[in-house]
């Protein structure tokens, strides 16, 4: 599976490579976002066969899908998501768009 966070705003685009990975500041995070809008642990991202979950995690600047804040919501490929100040756009590879092998 390959997923892709690509960055539309500033930042850095971030490939979804491990079923759970926590965002922030903190080098303790799987995925490192230098921006002082970002929390030391920001939130974090469970990926599942189809969609994503993300889960703010008591931010400062919280997170949007779609631009509606929320503290938990699925996102699917298409959708644009907010962390902080920075902005995305989850990408997936064709084969878990179209559901099969």
């Amino acid at each position: 599976m390959t997923a892709q966070l690509v960055a539309i705003s500033e930042g850095p685009s971030i490939i979804l490579n491990k079923p759970i990975l926590l965002l922030g500041r903190h080098e303790e995070c799987d995925v490192q976002i230098d921006s002082q809008k970002i929390s030391r642990k920001h939130c974090c991202i469970i990926l599942l066969k189809n969609k994503a979950i993300i889960r703010d995690l008591g931010s400062t600047n919280g997170v949007s899908i779609n631009g509606k804040k929320v503290l938990e919501g699925s996102f699917v490929p298409g959708d644009e998501l907010c962390i902080g100040n920075c902005k995305y756009i989850l990408h997936w590879d064709s084969v878990i768009l179209n559901g099969t092998p």
